[in-house]
């Protein structure tokens, strides 16, 4: 039996606190907003703690197919997805990655986590194809999970390989007591280093030109990195792909000097172009080479952020189609691919739940019977007063 079968059947039988969290999750409520949430949003720790569960996950960008995500109480990228609606992790970029996916033909994904914008960049289109990179192995095992769980192997190759500035092995340092935890890197963070369950394991790597050529040059239009500070000598390691293909290039920053390094190696290779990615507004505001926007005021790094990185000046068309996704995704309204629509999905899926749940109960002795369906009717309500109090959380203004 795999490993993702054991996990399905064991889900199947836990049905008690899956039918709670299913019922209960915050986006399902009419009142609530969509937005962007990050993994450290008090909300979602507070949801996560009182409604757990585990099972299947919609990931979905309007408009797009829809991709799934394994979920066991572990990966946070996949809980705040699961909590706060199918396009809540990094909600402005990923549409934007979905939306030059579209435009693309071959996409890397390198430091690809669990996959979220692998599933997404497949589900752009049928003739999309992904090359993801992880190598952390629990993870590389999980992306695989969730690839497999979409219908996506024809569409996306995970490699448990690292790429940097040399082909031979590195120490990736990670937390082997939060396996699936994000913050994985061949880069040396003491702050890092210093908590418990902090580990190194030494793993292969090559560059991105020796695997470009390996895998016979293919035409790269699209790339996402995010690997904790190793960007550059991953940038370095591929001059020669950068320089033929110029994808597109959607990049974790996580300091003012990250930035600058970065974009100082990448316009040695002809990219003149910066875009900060605004989650919040879904604005991509441009940079110059000395970090300033166009209104003249300085860049201030204030957290953690992607930046999309290109040789051209972004099209029209791609800011006006990424604009009218947002609107459609987060305006409210019930028209198909909305989060309104995607919320009326989860909750007539949420009661054929119930109801299955009540007829394999009525199989039940009926001395036993009165007082399970008596159990059962107050689960369902206490688990819906608890998802409208954590709505109404979720949408006070400054919750974030």
């Amino acid at each position: 039996m795999t490993r993702l079968k054991q996990l399905l059947d064991r889900w199947s039988t836990d049905s008690d606190a899956n039918e709670r969290a299913l019922v209960g999750r915050p986006w399902l409520s009419p009142e609530f907003a969509f937005r962007h949430y990050k993994v450290q949003d008090p909300a979602f720790r507070e949801v996560r703690s009182q409604l757990p569960y585990d099972g299947e996950v919609r990931v979905q960008i309007p408009g797009r197919e829809r991709s799934t995500m394994l979920y066991e109480r572990d990966d946070i990228v996949a809980g705040v997805s699961f909590y706060f609606g199918p396009f809540a992790y990094e909600t402005t970029s990923t549409m934007l990655f979905s939306t030059l996916a579209a435009r693309s033909r071959h996409v890397l994904d390198v430091g690809a986590h669990t996959g979220i914008f692998s599933l997404i960049a497949s589900a752009a289109g049928e003739d999309v194809f992904v090359d993801a990179f992880e190598v952390v192995p629990p993870i590389a095992e999980r992306t695989r999970n969730n690839v497999e769980l979409s219908g996506r192997q024809r569409r996306v190759r995970v490699h448990s390989v690292g790429l940097s500035d040399r082909s031979g092995t590195l120490a990736v340092h990670y937390n082997g007591d939060v396996p699936l935890a994000t913050g994985a890197s061949f880069e040396d963070f003491a702050d890092r280093q210093d908590r418990p369950g902090a580990t190194s394991l030494d793993v292969r790597v090559t560059t991105l030109d020796t695997w470009w050529r390996e895998y016979r040059r293919p035409a790269v239009q699209l790339m996402k990195i995010d690997v904790e500070r190793h960007e550059v000598p991953v940038f370095r390691g591929g001059r020669d792909m950068l320089t033929e293909c110029r994808p597109w290039i959607l990049a974790e920053v996580l300091s003012v000097p990250d930035f600058r390094s970065m974009f100082d190696e990448l316009r040695g290779l002809g990219y003149g172009f910066a875009y900060v990615v605004d989650e919040d507004d879904g604005q991509l505001r441009r940079l110059d080479s000395e970090l300033r926007y166009e209104d003249g005021h300085e860049y201030e790094y204030r957290g953690y952020h992607n930046v999309l990185f290109s040789v051209d000046e972004l099209d029209d068309d791609v800011t006006s189609e990424l604009a009218i996704v947002r609107q459609r995704a987060l305006g409210g309204r019930a028209v198909p691919g909305s989060g309104a629509s995607m919320a009326a999905e989860e909750r007539a899926a949420a009661r054929r739940s119930r109801a299955n749940a009540r007829i394999g109960a009525l199989g039940r002795s009926a001395r036993s019977f009165p007082i399970v369906k008596r159990t059962r009717h107050l689960t369902r309500g206490a688990a819906r007063r608890l998802r409208d109090q954590l709505a109404s959380r979720a949408v006070r203004p400054g919750s974030q």
